[in-house]
């Protein structure tokens, strides 16, 4: 998977479907859905602890600002 972030729809289903023929056609690695599935939640939780450590840290700084 990778890390970019796709800018509309349109794109992100195109190059699924390029990594899908890449598998197929014995290029890259196939993988299973759990394999993606557990990659995808790994990646959900790291954003989400990011944002809740930003989300503590403006908390604290307002704290100190009043």
């Amino acid at each position: 998977m990778t890390e970019e972030r796709y800018k509309t729809v349109e794109q992100s289903i195109i190059d699924a479907c390029k990594e899908v023929r890449e598998m197929r056609a014995g290029r890259l690695p196939e993988r299973e859905w759990r394999e993606v599935f557990t990659e995808l939640k790994a990646e959900l939780f790291a954003e989400e602890a990011m944002t809740s450590e930003g989300n503590i840290i403006s908390q604290k700084k307002r704290t100190q600002a009043v």
